[in-house]
């Protein structure tokens, strides 16, 4: 979970400039999200890092912010990874086009988290 790339993997968006602490914790990054040709930059920061089992980010763009949460908690089978996303829209515009953004995000999560889970199965 202390990668930029797990973070974009799972929102399908290009995740660059991470920054981390000084005890190496993602502590942010930027990325990019194409949805319906429309570029979408912004900026995530964590709100939350309990290592290795569950981190938080919160994210901003100019027309929508969010939170995305991941929880792995062991199983008897293996380990359970609970991922959530929550969009906002910042005006109008977003609003309407809200829908489309969240059927981006939404379409592949499964597959998504799926990959995220062989990743902290792989030894």
């Amino acid at each position: 979970l202390q990668l930029a790339d797990t973070w974009g993997s799972i929102a399908g968006a290009q995740a660059y400039d991470a920054a981390h602490d000084a005890a190496g914790n993602l502590a942010g990054y930027r990325f990019e999200a194409v949805v319906a040709a429309k570029s979408y930059p912004g900026t995530a920061k964590t709100t939350l890092s309990t290592h290795p089992s569950a981190m938080s980010v919160v994210i901003e763009t100019r027309d929508l912010s969010g939170n995305i949460s991941v929880e792995i908690s062991p199983q008897p089978t293996g380990s359970g990874i609970e991922v959530a996303v929550t969009l906002s829209p910042k005006g109008f515009l977003a609003t309407v086009m809200l829908p489309t953004i969240s059927g981006a995000v939404g379409s592949g999560l499964a597959a998504r988290v799926s990959e995220l889970a062989s990743r902290c199965e792989s030894p």
